[in-house]
């Protein structure tokens, strides 16, 4: 069975900021950043540069649901958080 590849851009988060208030965020630097905290391998780091410099990514829904599992995870903030899974989740 062939994997699928989408597209991710994380510049454009819905993120809220306080409850019930929503504002288009760039989270593509705060992830790539905790990415590349939280790794020890070379390509995890190099995913991470991407994710920094272009905002977007392309990934396979293996990759993806790999990612939705670390950010659930993760210790980001709970607007980061759902925001982020927004974009992985649609």
């Amino acid at each position: 069975m062939e994997e699928k590849s989408k597209l991710f851009d994380f510049t454009k988060c819905q993120e809220e900021i306080s409850i019930g208030v929503f504002v288009e965020s760039d989270l593509s630097k705060t992830l790539a950043n905790y990415i590349y905290q939280h790794t020890t391998d070379i390509e995890s780091a190099e995913f991470a540069r991407e994710i920094f410099h272009k905002g977007k990514v392309v990934m396979d829904d293996k990759t993806r649901d790999i990612m939705i599992k670390n950010i659930e995870d993760s210790a980001l903030l709970i607007s980061q958080k759902q925001a982020i899974l927004e974009i992985l989740k649609r």
